[in-house]
């Protein structure tokens, strides 16, 4: 998922900071990182849960989806065994906020930020202190729209589109086929 939404590592999001609303930071964009340890099946592969484009919304909502299973309830929400990673406007260093706590934790700094080349989501999965998934951490969400069948689902919209296509050539007058 991170591939496709970022594939360089280095795409941020200006947003407003998780702790204090009054200040702005760029979140490094990691689709599945808060909400890591939640999956769901598709076609009876466990996949993780991602943030939704409303997950960095300034303003709390009950109408919007800020994950795809739901388990994510507002914006900035991290859950236990989550994290978001943003770069300070204030002193450049990059931070890493975790779920169930308070203060952020300096990644890196400006200079450090500064003088490599390497990916700053690779930074961000490089440091020790990144919260790293296991079985005992992960699990199902709660009402996670699953979608255990959907190879069958597409196999049978695709015969029902052949079938309407072949009655249709069927049903043509000769002369124009």
């Amino acid at each position: 998922m991170a591939l496709l939404a970022d594939p360089y590592g280095n795409r941020l999001v200006a947003g407003t900071h998780a702790i204090d609303p009054d200040k702005r930071v760029d979140y490094l964009l990691e689709v599945c990182d808060p909400c890591q340890t939640i999956w769901y099946t598709v076609n009876g592969e466990r996949v993780s849960d991602f943030y939704t484009p409303r997950y960095f919304d300034p303003v709390r909502n009950d109408v919007s989806r800020f994950s795809f299973t739901g388990e994510l309830t507002y914006p900035l929400h991290i859950l236990p065994g989550g994290y978001i990673s943003y770069i300070d406007s204030l002193d450049g260093g990059l931070y890493q906020l975790r779920g169930g706590e308070t203060q952020p934790q300096l990644i890196a700094d400006q200079v450090t930020i500064a003088t490599t080349t390497t990916a700053l989501r690779t930074i961000v999965d490089g440091d020790p202190r990144t919260p790293g998934l296991s079985e005992a951490v992960v699990h199902p969400a709660e009402g996670a729209p699953a979608a255990p069948f959907s190879g069958d689902a597409v196999r049978f919209a695709s015969e029902q589109w052949a079938s309407r296509s072949a009655e249709a050539v069927l049903a043509s007058p000769r002369d124009r086929l």
